[in-house]
């Protein structure tokens, strides 16, 4: 898991783009074994402005732009050097499926709260 240094460099683009106004909604597959680090990682981009929840695990990991450009990453477990494998499409009909799919998951998953007091019941000092 990158430090917390690492996730601040890597987001200055995502927060170029907030910045300008977009929003931005993510949904993380839980990382329990990981639960601080994770932690301090989800409230992070939500204090950024990010909208986040947590699913216990996703299909697959996928970024969506104004319903056009959709680039779908999945994990390739036939090799060693590359644990993923990532595709861009620019394709309505695809498209408006993987933003059915977000949907779906978004409303299942659970808010960044839910997530925090979960594990703080649980023992987890988050």
């Amino acid at each position: 898991m990158r430090n917390m240094e690492q996730i601040h460099l890597d987001s200055a683009p995502l927060r170029s783009i907030m910045e300008r106004g977009t929003s931005v909604r993510a949904i993380f597959e839980a990382e329990t074994e990981h639960v601080i680090p994770f932690s301090q990682m989800l409230k992070y981009y939500s204090s950024i402005g990010e909208e986040v929840r947590i699913c216990e695990k996703l299909p697959l990991k996928m970024l969506l732009s104004d319903g056009e450009l959709a680039m779908v990453s999945m994990r390739n477990n036939d090799t060693e050097r590359f644990k993923l494998i990532s595709m861009v499409v620019e394709h309505s009909d695809l498209t408006i499926a993987l933003t059915d799919l977000f949907e779906k998951y978004w409303t299942e998953s659970m808010e960044l709260d839910a997530f925090l007091k979960k594990y703080q019941s649980i023992g987890k000092d988050i």
